[in-house]
């Protein structure tokens, strides 16, 4: 998919004055904002607000419970698919905290698409996989790393990716952040790698920790 906004593919919106950041999420925002408005007319109707104070009132409780089912769910699994899921939702969360939601947003999305990917996406990245632990240098496995995470994105198709991310939102992060992080994630997933990659590689030790998982994945899963 070809980026909207042609002028700074390249570049992370960390890289851009506030007016370039404006120009770069112009044409998604354009798109964006009846989402918005009907999202803020369900959100902040009396029954909402009531029910929002509610959960936040009971957040404790609903914390344990999750907690609860996420670690059922990690006993069931296979050692191949356990490898594999903890592979892609570190890939993705990765590449999300790089926009400007928070490292626990970006792992609770990771998990959300790396469930729409599921386990039989595995043999289409196959090979991005052996790229990744086969490469040399640093920014190669970067590139290696992007292309994972694209071609991920590019088998749920980018739009529903990103469409996952806003979903997964809550309120007020979907109201400040909904259209940067919409407009950043169609720049980098919408290109080929390089521009990705140029981010990722300033952060190796997540590209080193991502081989390892890799390389783990490739062990469990007899690649």
């Amino acid at each position: 998919m070809k980026s909207k906004y042609c002028g700074k593919e390249n570049k992370s919106f960390k890289d851009l004055s506030v007016l370039e950041i404006e120009n770069a999420i112009r044409p998604y925002y354009t798109d964006f904002y009846p989402s918005l408005q009907q999202r803020i007319a369900n959100e902040m109707s009396l029954s909402s607000m009531a029910a929002n104070y509610y959960k936040e009132l009971h957040n404790d409780e609903k914390h344990n419970n999750l907690d609860m089912v996420k670690n059922d769910k990690v006993t069931d699994a296979d050692t191949c698919v356990k490898a594999y899921n903890t592979m892609m939702i570190q890939a993705i969360s990765v590449v999300i905290g790089l926009t400007a939601l928070s490292e626990s947003v970006a792992s609770s999305i990771a998990e959300k698409i790396t469930d729409e990917l599921g386990e039989d996406s595995l043999n289409a990245l196959g090979e991005t996989i052996f790229d990744l632990t086969s490469s040399d240098s640093l920014f190669d496995r970067a590139t290696a790393f992007a292309t994972l995470v694209i071609d991920a994105a590019n088998i749920i198709s980018v739009p529903v990716f990103v469409q996952i991310v806003l979903n997964s939102l809550d309120f007020w992060d979907y109201v400040l952040y909904g259209a940067g992080v919409s407009a950043q994630l169609f720049i980098w997933l919408g290109t080929d790698a390089m521009a990705l990659a140029g981010e990722l590689v300033a952060d190796a030790i997540a590209v080193n920790n991502l081989v390892q998982q890799a390389e783990a994945t490739i062990s469990a899963c007899n690649l």
